[in-house]
């Protein structure tokens, strides 16, 4: 017998209830920072490859993935409108960015905790960090950085969606 594929219901997003303002300017400086210091490093790594062989098959890949790499960063870099957006729906929390693209159930959240982060502390800007631990999927926390409204209404707000459904839910059953 062959093994049937476990489907996975598909998610419907609700209605938007607002938009979590998030620091985009501080997701911006992160990326280009990394996209350069990336660069670099592939870059000093290519100068020490080529020192050591000395062949004209060495120097001409590594010239084209020079070229071909830093195209495609400036690319990437001139493509980008928005680096950071996270929405909360009455059902949901969604966040795209150029990091990831999540959908996150509001019925899979089990706790909310509000932290002062690494990444917060380093760019000196008055943001918080919302952790989420997610249940019921592949991802057990999510992070959201750079929280520039109050945190601590923001988490009480989403516990308070997360309540709403849950009742909606026991009276449905």
């Amino acid at each position: 017998m062959k093994k049937q594929k476990k489907k996975i219901p598909e998610f419907v997003i609700g209605e938007k209830l607002k938009d979590v303002k998030v620091s985009e300017k501080q997701h911006f400086l992160l990326f280009v920072s990394l996209l350069v210091f990336f660069n670099l490093l592939l870059y000093a790594s290519l100068v020490f490859l080529l020192v050591y062989l000395n062949n004209i098959f060495n120097w001409i890949i590594s010239g084209g993935s020079v070229l071909l790499c830093g195209w495609l960063s400036f690319k990437m870099y001139r493509d980008l409108k928005s680096y950071h957006k996270c929405e909360v729906y009455n059902n949901a929390l969604v966040v795209n960015s150029i990091w990831l693209n999540v959908v996150i159930p509001l019925e899979n959240i089990y706790e909310i905790k509000v932290k002062k982060s690494f990444l917060d502390s380093l760019f000196k800007m008055d943001t918080y960090s919302l952790e989420f631990y997610i249940m019921k999927q592949r991802r057990t926390k999510f992070t959201l950085f750079f929280v520039e409204e109050d945190a601590n209404l923001l988490k009480d707000e989403i516990l308070k969606l997360i309540n709403q459904n849950e009742d909606k839910i026991n009276i449905k059953e």
